[in-house]
């Protein structure tokens, strides 16, 4: 990869943008399925980086491979995604639906 693209894995605040951008496009998609939770998790990443930044969280959380952030995010979006499945079938099995005879 660019030396560029490996460099802004590691700012905070490319992870916050990359973060509210896929949120802002989960409004206007709708599911709940994809755009929000790969939005959840990259701002968890983002929020975790930015305490590593700051001296809060130790800096050896940092992993020193790039690959490594971009595979804890596929797996919090995927854990993410199964949970808000899991909240929206919860919710839909307690409403009242007026076809049901």
């Amino acid at each position: 990869m660019s030396d560029i693209i490996v460099n802004y894995i590691y700012f905070s605040q490319a992870w916050i943008a990359i973060g509210l951008v896929m949120i802002i496009l989960e409004i206007f998609e709708g599911s709940r399925i994809f755009f929000l939770p790969w939005g959840m998790s990259a701002l968890l990443i983002g929020i975790g980086l930015y305490l590593i930044e700051s001296g809060i969280l130790f800096a050896w959380l940092l992993p020193n491979q790039w690959y490594v952030i971009v595979a804890f995010w596929s797996l919090m979006s995927i854990a993410m995604t199964v949970l808000l499945n899991s909240l929206r079938r919860r919710a839909e099995k307690n409403t009242v639906d007026i076809n049901d005879y």
